[in-house]
């Protein structure tokens, strides 16, 4: 007999395992499981940026056709993403801010990739004085 996780138990393991990572209030959800997988989804927002504009996370499965892309005033200065990123990997998005004009502007950076859910976007603002 195979045993398959609940959901709830799912959770209660990730949250015990990898507390730093996965826990109830950081934005992941578990939508399904199943024998030898599951769906989870991270939503990533402003709460996701670190200073400088890099996005933290991670991800338990791997991805590829990986795009990064931004709107409005807001730019690529550097990542170490390419096209791919292994399970457990990570990789830094660095924004860069040049304001065409005063007042708030506004953009987004958006991810796009194999994963379900792509992409993943967050709205990005600044100031231009």
């Amino acid at each position: 007999m195979v045993a398959k996780l609940s959901v709830e138990e799912l959770q209660n393991l990730l949250d015990a395992e990898f507390p730093h990572t996965f826990h109830r209030d950081g934005g992941y959800v578990i939508e399904e499981v199943w024998l030898g997988g599951s769906r989870v989804r991270k939503h990533f927002d402003q709460a996701s940026l670190r200073p400088g504009g890099t996005i933290a996370g991670t991800t338990l499965m791997a991805l590829t056709d990986i795009a990064i892309s931004t709107t409005g005033d807001f730019g690529i200065s550097t990542t170490t993403c390419t096209t791919s990123l292994a399970a457990k990997g990570k990789c830094t998005i660095s924004v860069t801010f040049a304001p065409t004009q005063t007042g708030t502007r506004t953009g987004q950076l958006s991810v796009s990739d194999s994963a379900s859910n792509s992409p993943q976007t967050s709205a990005l603002k600044g100031t231009g004085k």
